[in-house]
């Protein structure tokens, strides 16, 4: 789970953290024009000058870098810097829309051979890559870096759950039961099960790594661009909590400084220099433009938003990378055409939904009345208007391709919501004698007030059928873990946001959508266990054709909404500022943000102040 806005998730992710909420921003036609012109810009927008290598980019965040120990980072910021220093063996085009969800090798010079029915998979290293210190990146470093994930890391609420759902358990010691625990317990338990390590991770050579895993994955490739199965090498991480700090990288570039205050955030400072020992020709999908990269967290985004907007001195090199423009400058700054220029817009694969509990409203009917009722459009206006997003009517978002356009509650041609097909909804089941909500149901979402506003859009679309909406919200800090924790499965309806872990369906349906009993913290919170569904998921995993399988995706999205499991209101846009030197900034499907190695310059020079 990522959250990106308070209450958007990647998967088991223990809370928000810093997302932006829509605020009401009153936005006129010449800008939803301008934002059309804008969504569809390329990697040169900005300006003419295509990016030239050097130079120092100057990168702004509302958040901060908490984990870059590649086992530990989960959330899209880190995702992003870390695919700067942490290579993996896939990866994805560095292109905007569709384009950026196409897989590609990394590290590996293929993007996986699968054999025994998807049950095991062989990649092969590239020759070339080098960690800082000039040694080869080996097998023997990517298999340590699946281990480390067993293990007792310094924080095991952070970190992709992958290597421990989908690889095979080590097989229990002669003699021992099998018990319900896992027997692997990573690299630093028992000498690493007596130096033989994960036995479903082989390093058959030194170049050729091969996975067992314990059921049928057609795409686990996808699964392997995340840093959770990146490398590390064997003893240099013996400080977990430095190398947490300052890993050894064997990207385009290594880390040089990296200091954190939690206490006055303006102080926090990471930069990132080349790596002397990285080879563009081993690895084609970076571009890696910068000498240096700095990067700073912001308190305040109308103040960095106004710095953007002047464009004075080192703003110029400056993107503001993962918080949208400040809602006071959005008019003046998609109304201009220079400015607008300068916005780096798209889809960022998020999408806004309520999960409707289907263990509380077991009734289908009464759940297609919810998604009947609802004023998408109201909500959508309260959040920002269209410049900040689409009405959605799937869960799996436009930009990967495993969407399917289908609109089962007709919100194209009623966004408001349709209350008089949703009461007779109502009444068909009353009638069968069904009574829907005979007593109110409850909604929780983040204690935030910019989301109440959002919040209240829904209560009020109930309202008009005569449904009662009891709200419950939860601090915003502790939302995901009081939801996925203790208050598992308290509400009718929960305020969820998702982004996928990578740009397929399987990173969508399965972890919301599977059957799970109990579901205790998953992030199944529709409590969805539908035979047909998880029947239809096992075979979308097994389904060795890509191109059937994002169909079977978006036959299972289909199924999902006709079951009203859940509402999804809108596909969430991207809108980042940068400075006019920054060329190459595009909103990527796998960051919800720009794609840093795919940034650079248009004039290195200009980038570099006396103090660099």
């Amino acid at each position: 789970m990522d959250p990106s806005l308070p209450g958007t998730a990647r998967r088991r992710s223990a809370g928000p953290r810093g997302w932006r909420v829509g605020r009401l921003v009153t936005a006129v036609l010449a800008a939803t024009t301008l934002l059309a012109t804008a969504a569809c810009q390329t990697a040169d927008a900005g300006g003419d000058r295509e990016p030239q290598p050097g130079g120092t980019l100057r990168v702004s965040l509302q958040g901060w870098v908490n984990y870059l120990d590649p086992q530990l980072v989960q959330q899209a910021l880190e995702l992003n810097i870390s695919h700067l220093v942490t290579r993996t063996l896939t990866g994805f085009r560095p292109e905007p829309g569709a384009a950026g969800s196409e897989l590609v090798p990394d590290l590996a010079t293929d993007t996986g051979r699968p054999s025994e029915n998807n049950t095991v998979w062989e990649f092969t290293l590239r020759d070339g890559p080098r960690w800082e210190d000039g040694e080869p990146v080996t097998c023997q470093d990517l298999k340590y870096g699946v281990e480390r994930r067993f293990s007792e890391l310094p924080d095991r609420q952070s970190g992709a759950p992958y290597p421990l759902d989908y690889l095979q358990d080590n097989p229990p010691a002669d003699g021992e039961p099998a018990g319900d625990g896992r027997v692997y317990k990573g690299p630093w338990v028992g000498q690493n099960n007596n130096g033989e390590g994960l036995t479903s991770v082989e390093c058959v050579d030194q170049q050729l790594i091969r996975f067992h895993l314990n059921q049928a994955r057609s795409d686990f490739n996808y699964t392997m661009s995340l840093p959770v199965f990146g490398a590390v090498r064997p003893g240099t991480d013996d400080d977990r909590d430095a190398y947490n700090v300052q890993p050894l990288s064997n990207g385009p570039y290594l880390v040089s400084e990296h200091e954190s205050d939690p206490d006055d955030p303006t102080q926090n400072l990471l930069v990132l220099e080349r790596n002397p020992h990285w080879s563009a020709a081993s690895d084609p999908h970076r571009a890696a433009y910068p000498d240096r990269i700095e990067v700073t967290q912001t308190t305040d985004i109308a103040v960095t938003t106004n710095d953007l907007v002047n464009d004075q001195g080192e703003d110029q090199s400056r993107i503001l990378l993962d918080w949208d423009i400040a809602p006071t400058f959005l008019q003046q700054v998609m109304t201009d055409p220079e400015l607008s220029q300068r916005v780096a817009s798209g889809p960022t694969g998020a999408v806004r939904y309520l999960a409707v509990n289907t263990e509380k409203i077991p009734d289908q009917r009464c759940r297609q009345a919810l998604a009947y009722a609802i004023n998408k459009r109201k909500f959508r206006s309260m959040f920002g208007g269209s410049l900040l997003g689409e009405l959605a009517t799937s869960m799996v978002p436009p930009n990967l391709r495993a969407h399917q356009e289908f609109d089962h509650y007709g919100t194209g041609e009623f966004p408001d919501g349709q209350p008089d097909r949703a009461q007779q909804i109502l009444d068909e089941a009353e009638a069968d004698g069904v009574t829907c909500f005979e007593q109110p149901i409850t909604f929780t979402y983040p204690d935030d007030a910019q989301i109440q506003r959002l919040a209240n859009t829904v209560v009020e679309s109930y309202q008009r059928i005569g449904i009662q909406v009891t709200t419950e919200p939860m601090p915003s800090a502790s939302y995901f873990a009081q939801l996925l924790g203790e208050r598992h499965g308290d509400f009718h309806l929960s305020w969820v946001g998702w982004i996928p872990d990578w740009p397929n369906g399987s990173a969508v349906i399965p972890p919301l959508f599977r059957g799970c009993d109990p579901c205790t913290g998953t992030t199944n919170l529709s409590y969805l266990n539908d035979e047909q569904v998880n029947d239809m998921i096992d075979a979308a995993f097994a389904e060795e054709d890509l191109d059937r399988q994002y169909l079977l995706w978006g036959e299972l999205d289909s199924r999902i909404q006709q079951l009203a499991a859940t509402i999804p209101i809108m596909f969430n846009n991207g809108l980042r500022m940068h400075g006019s030197n920054v060329r190459g900034a595009f909103m990527h499907p796998q960051y919800a943000m720009p794609d840093l190695s795919a940034i650079g310059l248009a004039d290195p020079a200009r980038s570099v102040s006396t103090d660099d």
